[in-house]
This record gives structure tokens, sequence and C-alpha cells, in this order.
């Protein structure tokens, strides 16, 4: 018979050098803790060893130091704590609060690991739920109101790697079986399967795209702290990848909840670190410095706000005032006024002109910073830029997430202003270069509005207004 999950990562835990593997897996089943971090845990805070706690010194009686767990001396434990003596740290989960070890006592022995871990894992599973992840960690060292974030990272990193082992050592086994050994080892306080939920890795933009249930949580959180935090625009696809889209709406709520800036210079080129995300994720574990530096960003992200909504509302209504303006002649891509949009973008002749339109709204009548306006005339520079937040441009964002004053290519080769919001699987544009009709013309001579079909949508590329 095939060995089951619990069998494969009882025995991982063996071959990496430890013992207990068994009562952990089952106790973190019964905590509904993840079983990363509980290996985690139990590795920080006791090394997988039945022993006591030594913060008080060397000591070879009670309260103890380094000495095996054993009945007698947990009694003894006890007895001194409540004649007045300093507790210790019990076990494998290093159970200190007198009260904990007490539970211990009542749920089959303080001195045994499975009572141990089943104490501490409840424990930690009810901090995580209550504070959040980092803050929860915490506050299992450092008590709660004082949680110690140095202790946390160093759990946080540990977790990391004991993912890493689950993921090898569940690789190759059958959904079910995956699920059942798992139950909630992806998760630290729900069910998720093993290895994507929790974050556990550093996201990198790649070709193909990385994916995984971890960034769906990611992408989750992101829209979350976009509804929560003012003047930020972060909503995204929840669809598992990490793309160019997930990776700009990182910075973007990264700068808004105030993270150091070589956090973001590291986001900015296309990786997302463990720190950033689980602070993305859970903004409680943030350090006072993190939210000065919000606070006093709050100001920035209004400005951005405010300029972004009045030079695209400026951008549009302009471009709603040349609807039915024509090149003269017909079929020549100028005359004026379409000539003088094509010499502001930096052309010296006639050429395709919806990017020239797009770029005079934008530009002169919108207000946009774009150091090289010639860019614009070519919808695969705008794309190229968007992706990369380059020349002027925020970042790509979604179609549905589509907002007047964006700048939308397609897979015609066609360049036009977005005029409001994706409806009905239909984006609203104003045109250069079309025509009247409801076709996908794109030299069609004219200034028209369009209702096309998101299909067609190549980028949807926002500015820095």
């Amino acid at each position: 018979m095939a060995p089951s999950s619990d069998q494969k990562l009882a025995e991982m835990v063996r071959a990496a050098g430890h013992d207990f593997g068994p009562t952990i897996i089952r106790e973190a089943k019964t905590a509904k803790l993840g079983l990363a971090m509980a290996f985690a845990l139990v590795e920080q805070e006791s090394g997988f060893k039945n022993i006591f706690g030594c913060d008080l010194g060397t000591r070879d009686t009670v309260p103890w130091c380094h000495q095996d767990v054993t009945a007698e001396r947990v009694k003894a434990l006890i007895s001194h704590v409540d004649r007045g003596g300093v507790s210790n740290g019990v076990g494998l989960t290093q159970l200190t609060s007198i009260d904990f070890i007490k539970r211990a006592e009542k749920v089959g022995g303080a001195h045994k690991t499975d009572a141990q871990c089943r104490v501490g894992f409840a424990l930690l599973h009810d901090l995580i739920a209550r504070h959040g992840v980092r803050v929860g960690l915490g506050a299992y060292n450092g008590g709660e109101g004082n949680p110690n974030l140095d202790y946390a990272d160093g759990v946080l990193a540990l977790r990391a790697k004991w993912q890493s082992a689950v993921n090898d050592a569940l690789k190759g086994a059958k959904p079910d079986d995956r699920a059942h050994g798992s139950h909630t080892h992806g998760g630290d306080v729900g069910s998720e399967p093993p290895g994507d939920a929790e974050v556990h890795r550093d996201l990198v933009l790649t070709t193909p795209f990385m994916k995984g249930t971890d960034i769906r949580a990611l992408q989750k959180a992101i829209n979350t702290r976009g509804k929560e935090v003012a003047h930020i625009d972060t909503r995204i696809k929840v669809d598992g990848e990490y793309g160019d889209r997930t990776a700009g709406a990182c910075h973007h709520v990264a700068f808004a909840l105030g993270l150091a800036e070589p956090f973001l210079e590291v986001i900015r080129s296309g990786v997302t670190k463990q720190v950033p995300q689980q602070l993305i994720r859970d903004p409680t574990g943030r350090k006072p410095e993190d939210r000065k530096r919000a606070e006093a960003r709050k100001k920035v992200l209004i400005r951005r706000h405010e300029a972004r909504k009045q030079g695209a509302a400026e951008a549009v209504k302009w471009a709603r005032s040349q609807i039915g303006v024509h090149e003269t002649p017909m079929a020549s891509n100028w005359g004026h006024p379409v000539q003088d949009w094509i010499t502001f973008t930096g052309y010296g002749g006639p050429v395709f002109w919806c990017g020239c339109f797009v770029a005079f709204a934008v530009v002169e009548k919108g207000g946009a910073q774009i150091p090289q306006r010639i860019r614009l005339g070519l919808d695969t520079n705008i794309n190229f830029d968007a992706v990369n937040g380059a020349n002027g441009f925020d970042r790509e964002v979604s179609v549905d997430d589509a907002q007047a004053g964006d700048i939308i290519t397609f897979d015609f080769r066609h360049i036009a202003l977005c005029a409001g919001p994706t409806t009905g699987g239909m984006v609203h544009t104003i045109d250069g270069n079309s025509s009247a009709s409801n076709g996908t013309n794109n030299n069609g001579g004219e200034v028209a509005e369009h209702r096309r079909s998101t299909s067609l949508v190549t980028r949807v590329a926002r500015l820095k207004y």
C-alpha cells in the first residue's frame, strides 16, 4: 500500500533529523494551524526537543535549564510558581504561562508532547485569528499588547523553509490524498491546499507568470486594501497569476501603507518579497515608522488622485468636443487641426494619427507628464511603457477597471482614449482617425465615439496626470 500523505510528511521530518513529526502533524490538524507554521514554531521554540527553556540561566534544579521534561519536573515547576517562583518554558512549544502549563496538564500532561502541541498550537491559532499572522506570532513570544515582531519574522522565515519541504514531500500525491494529508497545512487559520495559500516565497515577474493560491490570496488582499485606503485605485482581477498588474498594485498598496523605500524599489523591479506580501495581507503588523510614513504619504495620494481625476476629466472633455472633426482632405492623414496634433506629438508629416489625437488630449489638455510624446503615436510603445511604468505611465490595469482618461490599445493596431468605465463587456472610447460607424476602423479619418468589445483590447494604460 502506498504511504499516506501524513506518512510522507512524517518521514520528511525524520529525514530532516527531527522527532515528533506524527504528533506535530496530528495536533496541527486538530488546531487548524498551518503545518509549515507548526513546524516553524516548534523549531524556533525548542529545536524539536522536549526540554525546558533556559531564559533564567543555567539551572539543574527547578525551574530547570534545558533539562528533559518529565512529569515530576513539571509538577515541581508548578509548585515552584504557585509559591511565588518564576515560570519556565515547557516542551516543544515552550509553554511558559503557568495557566497554559496547567491547561496542558489537564489535557493529558504537560510533560507529553501531544499536550504541549495541543495547547501551544491552539494558542497560536487564536492569536493569529485575532491579530493577523505577524502580530499574532509576535504576541506568542512577547504577549498580547507587546508583540515581538523580530521573533515573528524569524518564525516566518522558518515557515517558508518548512513550506517548501511540505510541498516537496507531497509532490505526486493524489489531490484527495494531498487534501487529507494537509487539511489546513497551507493556511494559518483556515482550510487551504498545501503549499500555496500562505506567504511562503518571493514573487517574481517571470515568463510564464508564477501561479498559486498564495498569489490569489495576495490579490484579494490588494483589493481589500484598495477599499480601506483612501485615494488609491488598486482593483485587480483575482486570477492567481503574478503578472504586471499585480506587481504594480503591490507597489501602490505598499506605498500607501508606508513601507520603506528599499521595499518599494525591489517591488518596482518586479519582485515582491515575503515581508511586503505579509504586510499587504495584514497591515496590523506594520512598525510605527511604517505608519508614520503612511500618514505623511496621504498628501501625495490625495494630490495624485485629484490631479488624475481633474486631468482625465479635462482630456475627455476636450476629446468629446472634437467628435466629428475630419482630416482634410480625406485619406490624407493631414490638415488642420489633425496636423497640429501630429506635429505636437513629434512627427514631421502625415502619419496614422489615432495616437496623436490621444497625445494632444492627455498631455496638452489633461496635463499628463509624458517625457517622450512621440511614443504615444505607436501602440507597441504604449503597451511597453504601461507594463513597465515608464514614460509617464503609472501601470497597466485590467480592462474591467478601465477609467476615463486611460489610454486603450486594441488588437487591430489602434489607440483610443477611454471615456468611461467598462460596462456589459464593452469599453467606451473616443478615438482619433476612426469613423462614426460601429466598426473597428483604425484609419477612418475622423474623431468618433465608440463602444467596443473588451475582447479586442490589448492594454489599458493608466497615466500619471
